[in-house]
């Protein structure tokens, strides 16, 4: 309860001065100001914003789904519960961005200010994906060391199947020219892992209490119920992509690279020490991770001012965090391969 409470004040001490200083900013906006000027000031306030309550919704959301779980909720239900709060956050950081940027946002809607014709257009996107994605080359290891100061066993899974848990939900806010564009991307990301059997390869020696001694590991296959991962991520970035000739709708090609902030929960404590633990949250995992992907899509104008798009987009997510118990700890590490398949519908401001 301690926790929840300082996360609230946190919260009331960021926000006011963010609302405090919408009031202030039609007082740095003049008539000059020119609609590039405009949208780098509103991607800034974007970018701040986001940083800070997108994250601590998505907290909030691990939070109480972990909570949901420890009163024995179903999986699923945990997972609803983590989606909807950090959903909010993020809508909830671009209102407060929209009170931020009025005066900027005026701008980039009445067109360029600076007298100069412009190839760039800014615009936002909303969107919604879905996905096939599986865990690659899972690596565990205990923690304790031998006496030759490495790892008593390690072991590794060439590849476990997840599925998707929840689409994929997100904005984007960018500026395109003639032949490139770039965009910066807030959205998320859930998977789990389904029931499966997988392999593993493993060498060294694990504890076993059963017999109160060591043994050797060797190959072998590892049953694991489903969602013995739940992997939710909230994922900000950048795009970058160029324009491929017109071929009656307009293709583009592209790259892009995210900050992940990861979390994995499980009911089951790992991989080396299996066993279901009722009516409580065996696994709870936040850390900072890293991806990157490509994208492949075109985009369809229906007016002036609006367009469709869809886009196909390769991607790997990495992930790194602590499980098991007693002396079967462990450090665990997969890259998890996302092929997403995102429509959306996006808003020129001018």
């Amino acid at each position: 309860m301690s926790t929840k409470k300082l996360l609230i004040v946190f919260l009331f001490i960021s926000v006011f001065p963010a609302i405090s200083q919408a009031n202030d900013v039609d007082l740095r906006t003049t008539e000059s100001d020119s609609s590039e000027v405009a949208f780098r000031s509103l991607l800034l306030s974007t970018i701040i914003v986001e940083s800070y309550l997108a994250p601590y919704s998505f907290m909030w959301g691990v939070v109480l789904g972990g909570n949901a779980l420890v009163q024995e909720a179903r999986p699923d239900k945990a997972t609803a519960t983590w989606a909807a709060i950090s959903l909010a956050g993020i809508v909830g950081s671009w209102a407060i961005t929209e009170m931020i940027a009025k005066g900027y946002l005026e701008i980039l809607q009445s067109g360029p200010q600076s007298g100069k014709p412009s190839d760039l257009r800014f615009y936002r996107v909303l969107f919604a994906g879905a996905s096939t994605a599986s865990i690659l080359d899972f690596q565990w290891e205990s923690i304790f060391e031998g006496d030759d100061g490495l790892p008593l066993w390690t072991a590794n899974t060439p590849e476990v199947n997840t599925v998707m848990t929840f689409p994929a939900l997100g904005y984007r806010l960018g500026a395109s020219g003639r032949r490139w564009g770039g965009e910066f991307e807030v959205s998320l990301v859930s998977h789990h892992t389904k029931k499966q059997t997988v392999s593993y390869d493993a060498e060294g020696i694990i504890y076993i209490p059963e017999l109160d001694a060591y043994v050797p590991l060797q190959l072998d296959q590892l049953e694991i119920p489903d969602r013995f991962l739940m992997l939710h991520s909230l994922s900000m970035g950048a795009n970058f992509y160029i324009w491929l000739p017109k071929v009656g709708v307009r293709p583009y090609v592209g790259l892009g690279a995210q900050l992940l902030l990861n979390s994995v929960q499980s009911q089951y404590p790992g991989p080396a020490n299996l066993a279901l633990q009722k009516g409580k949250l065996a696994l709870d995992s936040k850390d900072m991770g890293w991806g990157f992907h490509a994208l492949f899509g075109f985009r369809i104008p229906f007016s002036s001012k609006k367009f469709l798009f869809a886009e196909f987009r390769p991607a790997r997510h990495y992930f790194g965090y602590e499980s098991g118990l007693g002396q079967a700890e462990e450090h665990d590490s997969f890259s998890l391969q996302i092929f997403d398949f995102k429509l959306g519908l996006g808003f020129y401001f001018y």
